[in-house]
């Protein structure tokens, strides 16, 4: 092998190292990102929850009042 031929696959042998570190750092992010919408996710389940629940006690409340009111 010649001095440029070597040269040629060090490079290319750099940039397969520097893909394969990008994609592992693009792995860790998008399992941050996915982390990050998991507990969006939960929190609105949770705050569909609370307002499910409140408005059937205003409903409650409000049927009840009608009825007493009569």
């Amino acid at each position: 092998m010649t001095a440029s031929e070597t040269e040629v696959l060090y490079k290319l042998v750099q940039q397969v190292d520097d893909m394969s570190k990008q994609l592992a750092q693009n792995t860790k992010d998008t399992q941050s990102i996915k982390s990050t919408l998991d507990n969006l996710t939960g929190g609105r389940q949770a705050l569909m929850w609370i307002t499910g629940i409140s408005l059937s006690l205003a409903a409650l409340i409000i049927a009840g009042l009608n009825v007493f009111k009569k």
